[in-house]
Protein backbone atom coordinates (compact mmCIF):
# COMPACT_ATOMS: atom_id res chain seq x y z
CA UNK A 1 0.00 0.00 0.00
CA UNK A 2 3.02 2.33 0.78
CA UNK A 3 4.53 1.62 -2.75
CA UNK A 4 1.07 2.30 -4.53
CA UNK A 5 0.87 5.54 -2.71
CA UNK A 6 3.98 6.54 -3.60
CA UNK A 7 3.87 5.60 -6.82
CA UNK A 8 0.27 7.23 -7.23
CA UNK A 9 1.98 10.75 -5.93
CA UNK A 10 5.14 10.31 -8.16
CA UNK A 11 3.25 9.90 -11.40
CA UNK A 12 0.81 12.76 -10.23
CA UNK A 13 3.92 14.84 -9.94
CA UNK A 14 5.37 13.99 -13.42
CA UNK A 15 2.48 14.46 -15.03
CA UNK A 16 2.00 17.89 -13.34
CA UNK A 17 5.83 18.90 -14.52
CA UNK A 18 4.96 17.72 -18.01
CA UNK A 19 1.52 19.71 -18.36
CA UNK A 20 3.44 23.13 -16.28
CA UNK A 21 6.85 22.71 -18.78
CA UNK A 22 5.08 21.96 -22.21
CA UNK A 23 1.65 22.29 -22.04
CA UNK A 24 -1.00 21.01 -24.31
CA UNK A 25 1.69 18.74 -26.53
CA UNK A 26 3.64 17.39 -23.70
CA UNK A 27 0.06 16.50 -22.38
CA UNK A 28 -0.74 14.64 -26.30
CA UNK A 29 2.71 12.95 -26.03
CA UNK A 30 1.62 11.48 -22.44
CA UNK A 31 -1.27 9.59 -23.64
CA UNK A 32 1.01 8.38 -26.62
CA UNK A 33 3.82 7.01 -24.09
CA UNK A 34 0.95 5.27 -22.03
CA UNK A 35 -0.95 3.92 -25.11
CA UNK A 36 2.29 2.30 -26.32
CA UNK A 37 3.14 1.01 -23.35
CA UNK A 38 -0.14 -0.70 -22.90
CA UNK A 39 -0.68 -1.75 -26.11
CA UNK A 40 2.37 -3.43 -25.43
CA UNK A 41 1.71 -5.18 -22.22
CA UNK A 42 -1.71 -6.38 -24.12
CA UNK A 43 0.04 -7.98 -26.95
CA UNK A 44 2.29 -9.97 -24.33
CA UNK A 45 -0.59 -10.82 -22.39
CA UNK A 46 -2.00 -12.48 -25.52
CA UNK A 47 1.12 -14.61 -26.15
CA UNK A 48 0.83 -15.64 -22.45
CA UNK A 49 -2.68 -17.05 -24.11
CA UNK A 50 -0.75 -18.51 -27.03
CA UNK A 51 -2.08 -15.56 -29.53
CA UNK A 52 0.11 -14.50 -31.76
CA UNK A 53 0.70 -10.60 -32.62
CA UNK A 54 2.73 -8.42 -34.38
CA UNK A 55 3.54 -5.91 -32.04
CA UNK A 56 6.11 -3.65 -34.23
CA UNK A 57 3.04 -3.29 -36.49
CA UNK A 58 0.05 -2.90 -34.12
CA UNK A 59 1.72 -0.30 -32.03
CA UNK A 60 3.49 1.36 -34.81
CA UNK A 61 -0.47 2.24 -35.97
CA UNK A 62 -0.93 2.90 -32.27
CA UNK A 63 1.30 5.81 -32.32
CA UNK A 64 -0.39 7.13 -35.68
CA UNK A 65 -3.64 7.11 -34.07
CA UNK A 66 -2.49 8.99 -30.99
CA UNK A 67 -0.19 11.18 -32.50
CA UNK A 68 -2.37 12.47 -35.56
CA UNK A 69 -4.79 12.82 -33.67
CA UNK A 70 -3.30 16.45 -32.41
CA UNK A 71 -1.17 16.79 -35.27
CA UNK A 72 -3.65 16.26 -38.03
CA UNK A 73 -7.22 16.48 -36.52
CA UNK A 74 -9.36 16.09 -39.61
CA UNK A 75 -7.80 14.25 -42.45
CA UNK A 76 -9.56 15.25 -45.68
CA UNK A 77 -11.43 18.09 -44.70
CA UNK A 78 -13.68 16.06 -42.26
CA UNK A 79 -14.61 18.65 -39.71
CA UNK A 80 -16.33 15.95 -37.13
CA UNK A 81 -13.57 14.76 -34.71
CA UNK A 82 -15.64 11.12 -34.40
CA UNK A 83 -15.66 10.76 -38.13
CA UNK A 84 -11.91 11.79 -38.16
CA UNK A 85 -11.47 9.45 -35.08
CA UNK A 86 -12.69 6.71 -37.34
CA UNK A 87 -11.13 7.80 -40.52
CA UNK A 88 -7.83 7.53 -39.32
CA UNK A 89 -8.86 4.03 -37.43
CA UNK A 90 -9.82 2.90 -41.22
CA UNK A 91 -6.80 3.98 -42.36
CA UNK A 92 -4.20 2.26 -39.52
CA UNK A 93 -5.98 -1.03 -39.85
CA UNK A 94 -6.02 -1.02 -43.95
CA UNK A 95 -1.84 -0.54 -43.33
CA UNK A 96 -1.59 -2.91 -40.82
CA UNK A 97 -3.60 -5.61 -43.03
CA UNK A 98 -1.05 -4.83 -45.84
CA UNK A 99 1.65 -5.23 -43.85
CA UNK A 100 0.92 -8.40 -41.71
CA UNK A 101 -0.16 -9.83 -45.47
CA UNK A 102 3.77 -9.00 -46.66
CA UNK A 103 5.02 -10.44 -43.55
CA UNK A 104 2.66 -13.72 -44.35
CA UNK A 105 4.58 -13.97 -47.97
CA UNK A 106 8.15 -13.13 -46.77
CA UNK A 107 8.19 -15.48 -43.61
CA UNK A 108 7.41 -18.61 -44.16
CA UNK A 109 6.95 -19.18 -40.23
CA UNK A 110 4.15 -16.98 -39.88
CA UNK A 111 1.92 -18.93 -42.40
CA UNK A 112 1.66 -21.82 -39.91
CA UNK A 113 0.10 -21.75 -36.97
CA UNK A 114 -3.08 -18.95 -35.79
CA UNK A 115 -2.79 -16.05 -37.37
CA UNK A 116 -1.93 -13.12 -35.66
CA UNK A 117 -4.19 -10.73 -37.33
CA UNK A 118 -7.23 -10.30 -34.69
CA UNK A 119 -5.06 -10.04 -31.92
CA UNK A 120 -2.56 -7.38 -33.57
CA UNK A 121 -5.98 -5.12 -35.12
CA UNK A 122 -7.96 -6.12 -31.81
CA UNK A 123 -4.98 -4.30 -29.43
CA UNK A 124 -4.90 -1.24 -32.07
CA UNK A 125 -8.77 -0.76 -31.43
CA UNK A 126 -8.75 -1.48 -28.00
CA UNK A 127 -6.04 0.59 -26.50
CA UNK A 128 -4.51 3.45 -28.96
CA UNK A 129 -7.87 4.27 -30.82
CA UNK A 130 -9.98 4.75 -26.96
CA UNK A 131 -7.06 6.55 -25.23
CA UNK A 132 -6.69 9.46 -28.43
CA UNK A 133 -10.12 10.65 -27.49
CA UNK A 134 -8.06 12.09 -24.58
CA UNK A 135 -5.95 13.92 -27.36
CA UNK A 136 -9.02 14.97 -29.54
CA UNK A 137 -10.62 16.54 -26.13
CA UNK A 138 -7.67 18.77 -25.53
CA UNK A 139 -7.83 19.34 -29.68
CA UNK A 140 -10.82 20.64 -29.82
CA UNK A 141 -10.61 23.11 -27.06
CA UNK A 142 -7.08 24.35 -28.58
CA UNK A 143 -9.54 24.92 -32.02
CA UNK A 144 -11.29 27.10 -29.95
CA UNK A 145 -8.36 29.06 -28.69
CA UNK A 146 -8.04 27.94 -24.95
CA UNK A 147 -5.66 24.07 -25.00
CA UNK A 148 -5.50 24.47 -20.91
CA UNK A 149 -9.48 23.81 -20.92
CA UNK A 150 -8.72 21.02 -22.80
CA UNK A 151 -5.86 19.55 -20.59
CA UNK A 152 -7.66 20.23 -17.64
CA UNK A 153 -10.75 18.66 -18.70
CA UNK A 154 -8.72 15.47 -19.27
CA UNK A 155 -7.09 15.81 -16.02
CA UNK A 156 -10.23 15.85 -14.34
CA UNK A 157 -11.58 12.75 -16.23
CA UNK A 158 -8.30 10.51 -15.24
CA UNK A 159 -8.50 11.97 -11.69
CA UNK A 160 -12.42 10.79 -11.46
CA UNK A 161 -11.64 7.45 -13.07
CA UNK A 162 -8.37 6.33 -11.09
CA UNK A 163 -9.80 7.58 -7.69
CA UNK A 164 -12.98 5.43 -8.75
CA UNK A 165 -10.46 2.67 -8.26
CA UNK A 166 -8.77 4.17 -5.21
CA UNK A 167 -12.07 4.95 -3.38
CA UNK A 168 -13.05 1.18 -4.11
CA UNK A 169 -10.37 -0.22 -2.49
CA UNK A 170 -10.18 1.74 0.67
CA UNK A 171 -13.74 1.22 1.02
CA UNK A 172 -13.72 -2.60 0.08
CA UNK A 173 -11.16 -2.82 2.69
CA UNK A 174 -12.85 -1.07 5.11
CA UNK A 175 -16.30 -2.13 4.71
CA UNK A 176 -16.70 -4.86 2.10
CA UNK A 177 -18.98 -7.50 2.19
CA UNK A 178 -20.87 -8.37 -0.99
CA UNK A 179 -18.69 -9.41 -3.91
CA UNK A 180 -19.09 -7.78 -6.79
CA UNK A 181 -17.55 -9.76 -9.94
CA UNK A 182 -15.67 -12.76 -7.88
CA UNK A 183 -15.57 -14.82 -11.10
CA UNK A 184 -13.33 -11.48 -12.10
CA UNK A 185 -11.77 -9.68 -9.28
CA UNK A 186 -12.70 -11.82 -6.38
CA UNK A 187 -11.56 -8.46 -4.12
CA UNK A 188 -13.98 -6.36 -5.71
CA UNK A 189 -16.83 -5.68 -3.74
CA UNK A 190 -20.19 -3.87 -3.69
CA UNK A 191 -19.34 -1.47 -1.33
CA UNK A 192 -16.35 -0.97 -2.89
CA UNK A 193 -18.29 0.24 -5.93
CA UNK A 194 -20.36 2.35 -3.93
CA UNK A 195 -17.57 3.84 -1.88
CA UNK A 196 -15.41 4.16 -5.26
CA UNK A 197 -18.31 6.04 -7.28
CA UNK A 198 -18.63 8.62 -4.23
CA UNK A 199 -15.02 9.91 -4.06
CA UNK A 200 -14.51 10.07 -7.95
CA UNK A 201 -17.95 12.36 -7.90
CA UNK A 202 -16.57 14.29 -4.67
CA UNK A 203 -12.93 14.73 -6.00
CA UNK A 204 -14.68 15.84 -9.24
CA UNK A 205 -17.05 18.39 -7.86
CA UNK A 206 -13.84 19.37 -5.92
CA UNK A 207 -11.59 19.85 -9.07
CA UNK A 208 -14.49 21.58 -10.78
CA UNK A 209 -14.32 24.35 -7.83
CA UNK A 210 -10.70 24.51 -7.26
CA UNK A 211 -9.86 24.90 -11.11
CA UNK A 212 -12.95 26.90 -12.30
CA UNK A 213 -11.29 29.50 -13.67
CA UNK A 214 -9.58 26.40 -15.88
CA UNK A 215 -12.80 24.97 -16.39
CA UNK A 216 -15.52 26.14 -19.46
CA UNK A 217 -18.18 28.35 -17.73
CA UNK A 218 -21.06 26.17 -18.74
CA UNK A 219 -19.25 22.91 -16.47
CA UNK A 220 -21.12 23.66 -13.31
CA UNK A 221 -20.89 21.49 -9.82
CA UNK A 222 -24.23 19.77 -11.10
CA UNK A 223 -22.69 19.00 -14.40
CA UNK A 224 -19.73 17.61 -12.92
CA UNK A 225 -21.82 15.76 -10.65
CA UNK A 226 -24.05 14.31 -13.77
CA UNK A 227 -20.84 13.14 -15.55
CA UNK A 228 -18.79 11.70 -13.02
CA UNK A 229 -21.32 9.21 -12.45
CA UNK A 230 -21.61 7.38 -15.28
CA UNK A 231 -17.77 8.38 -16.10
CA UNK A 232 -16.88 6.36 -12.65
CA UNK A 233 -19.52 3.38 -13.36
CA UNK A 234 -18.13 2.86 -16.77
CA UNK A 235 -13.95 2.93 -14.91
CA UNK A 236 -14.79 -0.07 -13.19
CA UNK A 237 -16.52 -2.04 -16.09
CA UNK A 238 -12.76 -0.98 -17.93
CA UNK A 239 -11.03 -2.25 -15.00
CA UNK A 240 -12.91 -5.52 -14.97
CA UNK A 241 -12.33 -6.14 -18.57
CA UNK A 242 -8.50 -5.98 -17.62
CA UNK A 243 -8.95 -8.17 -14.89
CA UNK A 244 -10.47 -10.78 -17.35
CA UNK A 245 -7.51 -10.39 -19.68
CA UNK A 246 -4.99 -11.12 -17.02
CA UNK A 247 -7.46 -13.88 -15.60
CA UNK A 248 -7.16 -15.85 -18.73
CA UNK A 249 -3.78 -15.13 -19.05
CA UNK A 250 -2.93 -16.21 -15.70
CA UNK A 251 -1.00 -13.12 -14.93
CA UNK A 252 -1.98 -11.09 -11.43
CA UNK A 253 0.24 -8.03 -13.34
CA UNK A 254 0.68 -6.75 -16.67
CA UNK A 255 3.79 -5.49 -15.91
CA UNK A 256 6.25 -4.54 -13.03
CA UNK A 257 7.29 -0.98 -13.87
CA UNK A 258 5.58 0.78 -11.75
CA UNK A 259 5.89 -0.04 -7.79
CA UNK A 260 2.93 -1.01 -6.06
CA UNK A 261 0.70 -0.92 -9.22
CA UNK A 262 2.31 -3.23 -11.42
CA UNK A 263 2.82 -1.93 -15.30
CA UNK A 264 1.26 0.01 -17.16
CA UNK A 265 -2.01 -1.30 -18.41
CA UNK A 266 -2.92 -2.19 -14.51
CA UNK A 267 -2.62 2.06 -14.34
CA UNK A 268 -4.68 2.97 -17.38
CA UNK A 269 -7.15 0.24 -16.96
CA UNK A 270 -9.52 2.02 -15.91
CA UNK A 271 -8.93 5.07 -18.40
CA UNK A 272 -9.57 3.30 -21.29
CA UNK A 273 -13.57 2.95 -22.29
CA UNK A 274 -13.55 6.31 -20.10
CA UNK A 275 -12.06 7.94 -22.72
CA UNK A 276 -14.79 8.45 -25.52
CA UNK A 277 -17.44 8.28 -22.86
CA UNK A 278 -15.69 11.35 -21.64
CA UNK A 279 -15.44 13.30 -25.13
CA UNK A 280 -18.57 12.54 -25.74
CA UNK A 281 -20.02 14.03 -22.49
CA UNK A 282 -17.38 17.39 -22.37
CA UNK A 283 -16.59 18.19 -26.16
CA UNK A 284 -19.59 20.28 -26.39
CA UNK A 285 -18.91 22.14 -23.34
Amino acid sequence: MIKRTFSTLLLWLGLAFILLQWGAPGGVWVVTFMALLTQYELYRLFEKMKRRVLAPTGMGMGAFLCLTAWYLPHPFGIHSHFLASLTLLSLALVTSCILLMFVYIIVPGYRKGPSPLSSTLWGIIYVPFMLQFYVRLIQVFAERGDATVGVWLVVWLIAVAKFTDVGGLLTGMLLGQHKFAPSISPAKTWEGVGGGILLAVILGIAINIFAVHYMPASFTVPKAIACAVPISILAIFSDLIQSAIKRRAKMKDSGGIIPGIGGMFDLTDSLILVAPLGFFLLHTL
